[in-house]
């Protein structure tokens, strides 16, 4: 899985997946699945490792080409009488993924931005105090 292997920190140590194939109300083929497991990743408040439990569940209609009817629902190409798994499983672990993940709350802290001699950085002015001092000299000039 050399998509998923880019937003982890390492290699997972287990992916466990479950897929089982049944036919809906109207007759037709579906798949059925559920992945779980655990991914390292990298927590976006304070830069440590992050073990991420996830356990995603998905639905496939199954079709024998592009151009067949879905019906809006999520479909997977069954061309053959073969369903390549790796890609839907890769697929799904991805759109599982949080877009910034971090540790539960309390669990971490921001890092501490080393400045030089201990002190902290300086204020900066306000960028907008000039706009300020205007929008104010304007409006006093009106109300006279």
């Amino acid at each position: 899985m050399p998509r998923l292997l880019e937003a982890v920190t390492a290699t997972p140590d287990a992916i466990a997946y479950r897929i089982e194939f049944a036919r809906d109300a109207s007759g037709r083929p579906r798949m059925i699945g559920c992945v779980e497991g655990m991914l390292p990743l990298i927590c976006q408040r304070c830069l440590e490792k992050l073990d991420w439990y996830f356990d995603t569940r998905f639905e496939f209609l199954v079709i024998g080409n592009e151009q067949e009817e879905t019906n809006g629902r999520d479909a997977v190409v069954c061309s053959g009488g073969r369903i390549e798994l790796g890609p839907i499983i890769e697929d799904e672990l991805l759109l599982a993924l949080p877009n910034a993940p971090v540790h539960a709350h309390g669990a971490c802290e921001v890092p501490a931005i080393p400045t030089a001699g201990g002190q902290p950085p300086p204020r900066r002015s306000n960028p907008f105090s000039a706009l300020r001092a205007l929008r104010s000299y304007h409006g006093r000039e009106r109300s006279s």
